[in-house]
């Protein structure tokens, strides 16, 4: 299923600019079906809403965590720590469990692209509703929440045919020192970037048919980093 992806173009765009959009990275027969998935998974109470925990520096100098409802936006982790953590959710979406068991195949085709670049596993696949009503995200890194933790790289694959623009909820890439990249969440459409240096947010949506997605946590080694660092310069800004 993901035999469409170019990941010789992602190698590049991860090397330069730390992040990377495909369009049609499945079928729209695949998107279809994942998204009615999703949403009759929500319509059967599968689906929770979100409660990112943010990290924050506690009065005594440790890291610890802090949970923020997101209203209107609704989540399941199908895979925690590489494991299936919710095995209902994937017995009722057949299109999904298919598409998320050949993920190896996207691991196989990066490798072998960027040597510097093993991603190990699937650390962790989230699917998620947002209903609209202004429903966001704010700024924030993907890091993992301990420090042997060995998360390197974020995939977002969205399910939206009806989107339109002004409906919002596009993830907004922040891949210093390069430019801003607003992504609209269109069907079918795929998103990579660096887990741990690449800060993101997503706009508020305010769409009236529901913005689906999955999202994807890999874990590996970056043996250099991405963007890679720019070459020595007098000035920058020329």
């Amino acid at each position: 299923m993901w035999g469409q992806l170019d990941c010789d173009e992602a190698g590049q765009a991860l090397e330069e600019f730390g992040a990377w959009t495909c369009d049609n990275a499945v079928s729209s027969k695949v998107s279809a079906e994942v998204r009615r998935e999703i949403l009759d998974c929500h319509a059967a109470g599968l689906l929770t809403q979100s409660g990112n925990k943010l990290a924050v520096r506690l009065p005594d100098g440790t890291r610890g965590g802090i949970v923020r409802e997101k209203p209107n936006v609704f989540e399941a982790d199908v895979i925690v720590d590489g494991a299936v953590a919710c095995p209902e959710l994937l017995q009722q979406s057949p299109t999904l469990a298919a598409l998320l068991g050949e993920e190896s195949e996207l691991r196989k085709k990066l490798c072998a692209v960027r040597p510097w670049l093993t991603i190990d596993r699937l650390e962790q696949a989230k699917v998620q509703v947002n209903t609209g009503g202004g429903g966001a995200f704010p700024f924030h890194f993907d890091l993992p929440a301990t420090r042997e933790a060995r998360r390197v790289l974020t995939a977002l694959l969205y399910f939206n045919p009806e989107w339109k623009e002004g409906d919002g909820g596009e993830v907004e890439i922040f891949p210093f020192p390069f430019a801003t990249m607003p992504v609209p969440p269109l069907d079918q459409r795929f998103v990579m970037f660096s887990s741990c240096t690449t800060l993101h947010r997503v706009r508020p949506f305010t769409g009236s048919a529901g913005r689906v997605c999955i999202n994807l946590w890999f874990d590996g080694e970056a043996r250099m980093p991405f963007p890679a660092p720019l070459p020595p310069c007098e000035r920058y800004d020329e």
